[in-house]
């Protein structure tokens, strides 16, 4: 099976309106990610989710997988990377937010980890990019 960019964009969209009803404070921080997990036939929730540190290393890239299977992830982790460290670091607008969604398998991978950078619009966020990876 093949993870088309049409498929991607609609669980962005649908990321981006769990993000905003979520509403948390804790998401403010530079310093987490929030990770909303939707691992199984129920959907995205805004109740379901883990913060994952921007702190601690790579942990926010190894946390909830062995070492990646597969060579494009090694492809991926530079772009993944430079969004965190933009991120951190406050070259992004300052209400800006990074979120993930963890997404039920896709073909022969374990599950799909999709990192978006969130902007604000009135009461909700649009996603102005995001990065899909496989674990």
């Amino acid at each position: 099976m093949w993870y088309d960019p049409a498929t991607r964009a609609s669980q962005a969209t649908l990321l981006r309106v769990v993000y905003a009803e979520a509403n948390c404070v804790d998401f403010a921080s530079r310093d987490i990610m929030p990770i909303f997990e939707c691992v199984n036939m129920e959907g995205l929730s805004a109740q379901k989710y883990s913060l994952c540190s921007l702190t601690e290393g790579d942990a926010w890239w190894e946390r909830d997988s062995p070492p990646l299977e597969f060579s494009l992830q090694n492809q991926i982790k530079p772009r993944l990377s430079s969004l965190v460290k933009d991120y951190k670091s406050g070259k992004l607008p300052p209400n800006w937010r990074l979120a993930e969604a963890m997404l039920p398998p896709f073909g022969h991978e374990k599950y799909i980890f999709l990192t978006t950078l969130l902007r604000p619009v009135g009461d909700t966020y649009e996603c102005v990019y995001c990065i899909p990876r496989y674990g």
